[in-house]
């Protein structure tokens, strides 16, 4: 719900997407109600917003095992509308906030995305992994930590602390930003 309070603080209108039921459901703000425009946030693990809420039927996605209910089938809806509406589409470049990378269905299909448009990245806000102890990482290191990251076609944004990601998502400048948690 990061994505979607940053968006709210900046009053763009945005809808919230996750599975509920077998179905790719969308829960608009109230600016995306009013409107025919809206940027859409994908929520691929599930969505609980910070008010109230019918969660009942949301598929929430934490092991193996939920992924492979939730996921069933080639592909889900939402992950082909992910595939195709943003990871293959070269009009459009994700922004990766709080994502591991450890999954790697996604990491495949961003694979085949670059596989598709090579030489186009998307982008992740990433922790550098260690204390730098206030020293800056020589760029053989940076290009070290970035490779695996580089190689499904995300290319990273380095932070320290956490507490710089507000600034850092307020700093965004950006005609048309898609986003995808």
């Amino acid at each position: 719900a990061l994505m979607s309070e940053a968006l709210a603080e900046r009053k763009i209108p945005h809808t919230a997407w996750a599975m509920k039921d077998d179905k790719l459901r969308g829960d608009p703000d109230e600016l995306a109600q009013k409107g025919q425009w809206h940027e859409p946030v994908f929520h691929l693990h599930g969505f609980t917003p910070r008010r109230l809420f019918m969660i009942t039927d949301v598929r929430f996605v934490f092991s193996t095992s939920q992924y492979l209910t939730t996921y069933k089938g080639p592909r889900s809806r939402i992950l082909e509308a992910v595939y195709d509406g943003f990871l293959a589409n070269p009009v459009h470049i994700a922004l990766y906030i709080g994502c591991s990378f450890a999954d790697e269905a996604m990491n495949g299909l961003l694979r085949e995305a670059l596989a598709e448009y090579p030489g186009r990245y998307h982008y992740a806000l990433l922790k550098w992994p260690r204390d730098r102890k206030g020293k800056e990482p020589d760029r053989s290191k940076i290009a070290a930590e970035s490779a695996k990251y580089l190689e499904f076609g995300v290319r990273p944004v380095w932070f320290d602390d956490f507490a710089e990601l507000p600034g850092l998502i307020r700093q965004l400048q950006c005609r048309a930003p898609r986003f995808v948690r």
